[in-house]
Protein backbone atom coordinates (compact mmCIF):
# COMPACT_ATOMS: atom_id res chain seq x y z
CA UNK A 1 0.00 0.00 0.00
CA UNK A 2 2.86 2.36 0.86
CA UNK A 3 4.43 1.81 -2.56
CA UNK A 4 1.15 2.66 -4.27
CA UNK A 5 0.81 5.87 -2.29
CA UNK A 6 4.41 6.85 -3.05
CA UNK A 7 3.87 6.08 -6.74
CA UNK A 8 0.72 8.23 -6.80
CA UNK A 9 2.59 10.97 -4.98
CA UNK A 10 5.28 11.03 -7.64
CA UNK A 11 3.37 10.20 -10.83
CA UNK A 12 -0.33 11.02 -10.37
CA UNK A 13 -0.49 14.24 -12.36
CA UNK A 14 2.12 13.06 -14.86
CA UNK A 15 0.19 9.89 -15.65
CA UNK A 16 -3.10 11.65 -16.24
CA UNK A 17 -1.40 14.37 -18.27
CA UNK A 18 0.34 11.74 -20.40
CA UNK A 19 -2.98 10.04 -21.15
CA UNK A 20 -4.60 13.38 -21.99
CA UNK A 21 -1.74 14.48 -24.24
CA UNK A 22 -1.72 11.12 -26.05
CA UNK A 23 -5.49 11.30 -26.55
CA UNK A 24 -5.22 14.86 -27.88
CA UNK A 25 -2.53 13.89 -30.40
CA UNK A 26 -4.43 10.82 -31.56
CA UNK A 27 -7.67 12.79 -31.95
CA UNK A 28 -5.88 15.53 -33.89
CA UNK A 29 -4.40 12.89 -36.18
CA UNK A 30 -7.82 11.30 -36.64
CA UNK A 31 -9.39 14.64 -37.46
CA UNK A 32 -6.67 15.49 -40.01
CA UNK A 33 -7.07 12.06 -41.60
CA UNK A 34 -10.85 12.34 -41.77
CA UNK A 35 -10.81 15.89 -43.10
CA UNK A 36 -8.06 15.67 -45.73
CA UNK A 37 -7.95 11.98 -46.71
CA UNK A 38 -11.56 10.84 -46.34
CA UNK A 39 -13.00 14.35 -46.95
CA UNK A 40 -15.51 13.95 -44.10
CA UNK A 41 -14.58 15.77 -40.94
CA UNK A 42 -15.96 14.68 -37.60
CA UNK A 43 -17.75 17.09 -35.28
CA UNK A 44 -16.66 15.76 -31.90
CA UNK A 45 -12.80 15.51 -31.88
CA UNK A 46 -12.24 19.26 -31.73
CA UNK A 47 -14.46 19.51 -28.67
CA UNK A 48 -12.83 16.52 -26.97
CA UNK A 49 -9.36 17.97 -27.66
CA UNK A 50 -10.41 21.31 -26.15
CA UNK A 51 -11.80 19.67 -22.99
CA UNK A 52 -8.74 17.44 -22.65
CA UNK A 53 -6.50 20.48 -22.98
CA UNK A 54 -8.41 22.32 -20.26
CA UNK A 55 -7.95 19.38 -17.87
CA UNK A 56 -4.30 19.10 -18.95
CA UNK A 57 -3.63 22.74 -18.05
CA UNK A 58 -5.20 22.62 -14.59
CA UNK A 59 -3.53 19.32 -13.69
CA UNK A 60 -0.32 20.85 -15.00
CA UNK A 61 -0.72 23.65 -12.48
CA UNK A 62 -0.53 21.09 -9.69
CA UNK A 63 2.42 19.32 -11.31
CA UNK A 64 4.33 22.59 -11.66
CA UNK A 65 3.66 23.47 -8.02
CA UNK A 66 5.00 20.09 -6.92
CA UNK A 67 8.15 20.42 -9.03
CA UNK A 68 8.56 24.17 -8.31
CA UNK A 69 8.68 24.90 -12.03
CA UNK A 70 5.71 27.24 -12.38
CA UNK A 71 6.35 30.67 -13.84
CA UNK A 72 7.80 33.18 -11.47
CA UNK A 73 9.80 36.36 -11.66
CA UNK A 74 13.29 35.55 -10.46
CA UNK A 75 14.97 38.92 -10.93
CA UNK A 76 15.49 39.36 -7.18
CA UNK A 77 16.68 35.77 -6.74
CA UNK A 78 19.45 36.30 -9.29
CA UNK A 79 20.42 39.71 -7.94
CA UNK A 80 20.35 38.86 -4.24
CA UNK A 81 20.96 35.11 -3.81
CA UNK A 82 20.74 35.32 0.00
CA UNK A 83 17.00 35.92 -0.13
CA UNK A 84 16.23 33.06 -2.50
CA UNK A 85 14.74 30.74 0.16
CA UNK A 86 12.63 33.47 1.74
CA UNK A 87 11.47 34.66 -1.65
CA UNK A 88 10.50 31.11 -2.67
CA UNK A 89 8.43 30.77 0.50
CA UNK A 90 6.81 34.15 -0.15
CA UNK A 91 5.98 33.17 -3.74
CA UNK A 92 4.48 29.88 -2.58
CA UNK A 93 2.37 31.69 0.04
CA UNK A 94 1.07 34.12 -2.59
CA UNK A 95 0.28 31.19 -4.90
CA UNK A 96 -1.44 29.37 -2.02
CA UNK A 97 -3.60 32.42 -1.21
CA UNK A 98 -4.46 32.81 -4.90
CA UNK A 99 -5.57 29.17 -5.10
CA UNK A 100 -7.75 29.54 -2.01
CA UNK A 101 -9.24 32.74 -3.43
CA UNK A 102 -10.06 30.99 -6.73
CA UNK A 103 -11.93 28.08 -5.10
CA UNK A 104 -15.10 30.13 -4.68
CA UNK A 105 -15.32 31.25 -8.34
CA UNK A 106 -14.53 27.68 -9.43
CA UNK A 107 -17.37 26.29 -7.32
CA UNK A 108 -19.64 29.07 -8.57
CA UNK A 109 -18.92 28.11 -12.19
CA UNK A 110 -19.56 24.44 -11.46
CA UNK A 111 -22.81 25.30 -9.67
CA UNK A 112 -23.99 27.51 -12.51
CA UNK A 113 -23.36 24.75 -15.05
CA UNK A 114 -25.07 22.21 -12.78
CA UNK A 115 -28.18 24.38 -12.36
CA UNK A 116 -28.40 25.22 -16.07
CA UNK A 117 -27.83 21.59 -17.01
CA UNK A 118 -25.76 22.76 -19.98
CA UNK A 119 -24.17 20.10 -22.16
CA UNK A 120 -21.53 20.38 -24.86
CA UNK A 121 -22.90 20.57 -28.41
CA UNK A 122 -21.05 17.68 -30.08
CA UNK A 123 -20.38 15.23 -27.25
CA UNK A 124 -23.37 16.06 -25.04
CA UNK A 125 -21.05 16.03 -21.99
CA UNK A 126 -22.32 17.96 -18.95
CA UNK A 127 -20.34 21.18 -18.86
CA UNK A 128 -19.93 21.03 -15.09
CA UNK A 129 -17.41 18.23 -15.73
CA UNK A 130 -15.29 20.62 -17.78
CA UNK A 131 -15.68 23.43 -15.25
CA UNK A 132 -14.68 21.11 -12.42
CA UNK A 133 -11.15 20.94 -13.87
CA UNK A 134 -10.33 24.29 -12.26
CA UNK A 135 -11.55 23.15 -8.85
CA UNK A 136 -9.66 19.84 -9.04
CA UNK A 137 -6.51 21.63 -10.18
CA UNK A 138 -6.74 24.14 -7.34
CA UNK A 139 -7.27 21.45 -4.69
CA UNK A 140 -4.36 19.38 -6.01
CA UNK A 141 -2.17 22.48 -6.13
CA UNK A 142 -3.02 23.35 -2.53
CA UNK A 143 -2.22 19.78 -1.53
CA UNK A 144 1.14 19.91 -3.35
CA UNK A 145 2.07 23.25 -1.78
CA UNK A 146 1.26 21.98 1.72
CA UNK A 147 3.22 18.83 0.98
CA UNK A 148 6.22 20.92 -0.12
CA UNK A 149 6.05 23.04 3.04
CA UNK A 150 5.87 19.97 5.29
CA UNK A 151 8.99 18.59 3.60
CA UNK A 152 10.79 21.91 4.11
CA UNK A 153 9.81 22.01 7.78
CA UNK A 154 10.91 18.43 8.25
CA UNK A 155 14.27 19.15 6.58
CA UNK A 156 14.76 22.35 8.62
CA UNK A 157 14.01 20.60 11.90
CA UNK A 158 16.77 18.09 11.30
CA UNK A 159 14.58 15.19 10.29
CA UNK A 160 15.29 13.58 6.98
CA UNK A 161 12.37 14.32 4.69
CA UNK A 162 11.06 11.28 2.93
CA UNK A 163 11.59 11.62 -0.79
CA UNK A 164 8.86 10.62 -3.18
CA UNK A 165 10.90 7.84 -4.74
CA UNK A 166 11.72 6.06 -1.50
CA UNK A 167 9.65 2.95 -0.90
Amino acid sequence: MKKIILWLDKYFEESIMLVLLTAMLMLMGLQVFMRYIVARSLSWPEEMIRFSFIWFVFLGMSYCARESIHLRIDLLEGGIPRIKKALNVFQDVVFFVFCIYMIRPALSGIGMQWRNNQTSPALNIPMYLVYSSLFVGLILTLFRLIQKWLRRICAASGGAPQREDQA
